[in-house]
Parts: structure tokens; C-alpha cells; sequence
């Protein structure tokens, strides 16, 4: 599942570290609205998962938060914070999922797009061996040479190119 459960303020905080973009919503199992919202926590994880990870999704509850409910400044539940790199960046308090995307987006939380790949060489389009061989002596200042024959899959392969040669050419040699 993509909602991650944080049982306790460790766990709270390495979530947060170990995400660069961390939304944590702060739930009471008590409170109504926490647990009607719930099914779109859910399907926001998912989607945020589905669409590269760009944000981490968690619900801490407070009754395993102790005092790290008040050292994080949570005055109602829900309440969604979002942190980018251990910082937070914006909260919404209250069940607002039209805000909760806005501040997401206004905070850039954005899977990187790197585009294209290319080739070292930087062409768009591959080449072949014989044609990026060429292209690099081009480049060298040096000749294009005819590119050698190609070596033989096996021995017997070997053996049987001998044996197609005209008897005139093959010639007996004597061991000493």
C-alpha cells in the first residue's frame, strides 16, 4: 500500500528524512472527519506513487506521537504537513484535498523529467559499429580503414575454409 503507517515519533522522523518530498497527515482514531477522509489519503498515496514516487505519503496517529504531536504544532486533525528535505513547507488543517494537492504542486514536489536519453556522443539516432568506428577516425583526422573480415564462430569452421582451398594452394610441409 502506498500510505505508510507511522507508529511512532522515530518512525515519524525517519519518514520524513528518508523522503525528500514527505506529505504526513496527523490523524486521531477518535476524530470523524480522519476517518472518513482516510479512503482519499489512500487513493492520493496511490496516486502520487503511481505517477513516480515524487511524494511520500504517511498518517501518524496521535496516540502513538505523544509529544511530537505538540512539537510538530498540530492544533487540529486532520492536519497535513508537507516537508521537502526535512523542512516543512505548508500545512492544511482540516479534510481539503483540493489544498493538499495545490500546496504539493506550489511546493514543486515534481518527479524530475530528464528527458531524452542520447548517447554519449550526443546523436539522437544509433549508428552502427562499423558506421560510429568510421565517424570517430573521421573525427581523429585518420583514414577510414575497411573494417577486417570477420573471424571464424569455431575450429571447424576453420578447418572446413582449408579444406575449400585448391589443392595447388595448400602446401605439404615437413617436420623436422
Amino acid at each position: 500500500m502506498a500510505l505508510t503507517e507511522l507508529s511512532s515519533p522515530e518512525a515519524l522522523q525517519s519518514f520524513k528524512s528518508s523522503n525528500a518530498n514527505a506529505l504526513i497527515c496527523f490523524s486521531a482514531t477518535w476524530c470523524g472527519p480522519c476517518k472518513a477522509a482516510k479512503p482519499q489519503l489512500e487513493a492520493l498515496a496511490s496516486e502520487y506513487q503511481s505517477t513516480g514516487g515524487a511524494v511520500a505519503v504517511g498518517i501518524a496517529y496521535e496516540h502513538n506521537l505523544g509529544d511530537a504531536v505538540h512539537s510538530n504544532n498540530i492544533r487540529a486533525f486532520p492536519t497535513y504537513v508537507l516537508f521537502v528535505d526535512g523542512t516543512e513547507k505548508g500545512r492544511v488543517e482540516g479534510v481539503n484535498f483540493d489544498g493538499i494537492r495545490r500546496m504539493v504542486d506550489e511546493a514543486g514536489c515534481k518527479k524530475k523529467d530528464l528527458g531524452v536519453g542520447h548517447s554519449l556522443g550526443g546523436a539522437a539516432t544509433a549508428a552502427s559499429a562499423e558506421d560510429a568506428r568510421a565517424a570517430r577516425l573521421a573525427k581523429l583526422g585518420a583514414p577510414a580503414r575497411a573494417a577486417p573480415p570477420p573471424a571464424p564462430a569455431s575450429a571447424s569452421e576453420s578447418v572446413a575454409d582449408d579444406d575449400s582451398k585448391p589443392a595447388a594452394a595448400v602446401k605439404d610441409v615437413e617436420m623436422e
